[in-house]
């Protein structure tokens, strides 16, 4: 019984985690578009560097599983 209500526990803090990801999610696509309507130029040089940033870290991921 001890341990369905710690699983319990652990499934709602879960939840409440994703939730709230999502939910930030959304304020930054929200914030995202606002911007790019207002700031396009900006915008766009952020969104490139996120973009650059985000392709580097996969290929640094993938470089470190190899083995010399």
């Amino acid at each position: 019984m001890l341990n369905s209500k710690k699983q319990q526990q652990k499934l709602k803090k879960l939840k409440s985690s994703i939730n709230l990801r999502y939910w930030l999610i959304g304020l930054l696509l929200i914030g995202t578009a606002t911007v790019t309507t207002n700031l396009f130029s900006w915008s766009m040089m952020a969104l490139t560097g996120f973009f650059l940033a985000y392709i580097s870290k996969g290929m640094r991921n993938k470089g470190s599983k190899i083995k010399d």
